[in-house]
């Protein structure tokens, strides 16, 4: 089963990790705010909550521009043994 991730300030790229899982569970979201949308004053209306297509095509662009980031970040992450990246990346980056 899945669940929603919830953004977290300490955490690279958790803001990403929440857009690609809300993607996957569009279905789901809407229906959910469309059931909890109500006029009565005592149960919680989420009406105001409700995503647009412009708000899920813009949840698209977000995930097609941070993919390869994110996922050149988890190539990078950890140590190489046998120091390619940081040969390889040595030659763009300059760390003055």
């Amino acid at each position: 089963m899945l669940h929603v991730v919830q953004e977290n300030d300490t955490r690279w790229f958790s803001t990403y990790l929440m857009i690609v899982r809300a993607i996957i569970l569009r279905n789901s979201i809407d229906l959910f705010i469309l059931r909890h949308q109500t006029s009565a004053k005592d149960e919680k209306n989420l009406s105001e909550f409700t995503l647009t297509a412009d708000d899920w095509n813009y949840c698209s662009e977000v995930n097609a521009f941070m993919k390869p980031l994110f996922l050149l970040v988890k190539e990078l992450e950890g140590k190489s043994s046998s120091g390619i990246y940081t040969l390889y990346f040595s030659e763009y980056c300059s760390y003055n």
